[in-house]
């Protein structure tokens, strides 16, 4: 995703290093899942920004609690970054996310 999106003008570069640094985080804190979207992933030359949803994994609590800074800092990370993220976590047992 990144060689094909994060190429072509500096927001783009600026945008794809801020992802890369969003993976680094989700893989840390044991997240399963990051989906990205908004104008990031489209033509635009110049995208406003990038979306991204991340789901946490069934551990995730617990990371926070031994004190896991990637997952301290994955929600904080959107805000540092002005980037809009929304993070999920699955329910155990129910298949559903909240």
């Amino acid at each position: 995703m990144l060689s094909r999106f994060a190429t072509g003008s500096p927001q783009r570069s600026l945008l794809g290093r801020t992802i890369s640094h969003w993976i680094r985080l989700c893989r840390s804190a044991g997240a399963t899942r990051l989906c990205v979207d908004g104008s990031f992933v489209t033509a635009k030359e110049v995208p406003n920004d990038a979306d991204a949803v991340v789901l946490l994994g069934p551990d995730f609590a617990t990371r926070i609690a031994r004190g896991n800074v990637d997952a301290i800092l994955l929600p904080k990370s959107s805000i540092h970054d002005r980037m809009s993220i929304c993070s999920l976590r699955k329910i155990a047992g129910t298949g559903t996310t909240g």
